[in-house]
C-alpha cells in the first residue's frame, strides 16, 4: 500500500513541526519536499489491520532526516515500515533569521490495509488470487455445453451428469447480504451483479463488480457477499476447472447484522471509494 502526501497532510506536517519550534516570527519550520510513502508491512499481510506510527526525527540543516525513532505505533511493523523510508525524505530545513538550523519534530504516518487484504482477512482466506497465465478458465455456459456433449473424456468414467458434478453450478452455502451498522437503518432495492471465478474447491475468488452500484456504499458488502458463497466443486474429467460466472446480490433482502457476521466493529467495514476514485479489486484478465 502506498500513502500519498496531499497538500492538506503537508500543511499538517508543517503545523506539527511548528509546535516544536521556538515561537518567534524569525523561525520557520522545516517543509517536506520529497516524501515517498512507506509500504504496507508484509508482516501484516491479510490481517486487514490499519493504524499509524508516530516517528520522532531531526531534520538537519541539509534537509535530511537524522536519528529517527518510533515514538508510538499501533503495531511495531508500522513503525519499522515508516523508519525504512525516511532516508529518502527531503525537507527544506528550518530557518532562523534566514539561516538553516536543525530541528526535532514528530510526524504521524497513517497505514490502511489494501482493500483486497481487508477482504481476505474478513473472509478468512485468499479471496483475491493471481492465477498462472496458463490456468484454464471456463465460462459457465461453456461448461454446460461441454457436459451435454458425448462423454468422450469430459466426465469421469461412470459419473452421472448431476448438479453435484456441475451440469449446472449449484450452491452449497449462500449468505444473505449483510449491511454495516452505518447502513442498517436504510432500505435498499439494489440488485448488484458480481463477476467471479469458482475455484476447484467450490470457493469464490476474484469477485468483481460488473458496474459501480447506484448506492456506492454497497460496493464492498456486495463483493463480500459474493465471496461468501460456496459452490459444489466444478470438475471436468480428470482435471479441476475454474469456472467464470456471475452472481447477483439482492440488497432488498439484506438482514441487519445482529450477529455481526463480518463487522465486529464499524471501523472494520470496507468503505466504498469516493465516486471517480475506484479502489475496488479487479480480476486479472
Amino acid at each position: 500500500m502506498t500513502m500519498k502526501i496531499s497538500n492538506q497532510v503537508r500543511a499538517m506536517i508543517i503545523a506539527l513541526a511548528g509546535t516544536t519550534l521556538v515561537a518567534t516570527a524569525a523561525v520557520t519550520p522545516p517543509i517536506p519536499v520529497e516524501t515517498p510513502a512507506p509500504a504496507y508491512p508484509q508482516e501484516l499481510e491479510d490481517t486487514g489491520q490499519s493504524g499509524q506510527a508516530v516517528i520522532e526525527m531531526t531534520v538537519t540543516t541539509e534537509g535530511r532526516v537524522a536519528r529517527p525513532r518510533v515514538q508510538e505505533a499501533d503495531h511495531p511493523a508500522f513503525g519499522t515500515a515508516a523508519l525504512a523510508v525516511l532516508d529518502q525524505w527531503r525537507f527544506e530545513p528550518a530557518r532562523r533569521d534566514g539561516e538553516p538550523v536543525s530541528r526535532r519534530i514528530a510526524l504521524p504516518f497513517q497505514f490502511r490495509a489494501p482493500l483486497d487484504q481487508q477482504f481476505n482477512a474478513m473472509i478468512g482466506r485468499k479471496v483475491f488470487q493471481h492465477l498462472p497465465p496458463d490456468t484454464e478458465i471456463i465460462d459457465e455456459a461453456q461448461l454446460k455445453r461441454r457436459l451435454r456433449q458425448d462423454h468422450s473424456g469430459m466426465l469421469k468414467p461412470g459419473v452421472a451428469m448431476t448438479q453435484a458434478n456441475l451440469a449446472q453450478l449449484s450452491t452449497i452455502r449462500h449468505v444473505p447480504p449483510v449491511l454495516p451498522r452505518s447502513l442498517r437503518d436504510r432500505e435498499f432495492d439494489d440488485v448488484i451483479a458480481v463477476r467471479c471465478l469458482v475455484a476447484p474447491d467450490g470457493s469464490v475468488i476474484n469477485p468483481e463488480l460488473e458496474e459501480m452500484p447506484k448506492t456506492a456504499e454497497l460496493a464492498g458488502p456486495a463483493l463480500l457477499s459474493a465471496a461468501a458463497i460456496r459452490f459444489h466443486p466444478p470438475e471436468l474429467a480428470n482435471r479441476s476447472a475454474y469456472v467464470r460466472t456471475t452472481v447477483t446480490v439482492d440488497f432488498s433482502t439484506a438482514k441487519k447484522p445482529e450477529n455481526n457476521l463480518w463487522w465486529q466493529n464499524e471501523r472494520d467495514a470496507p468503505l466504498a471509494p469516493p465516486p471517480g476514485q475506484p479502489d475496488i479489486p479487479r480480476i486479472a484478465r
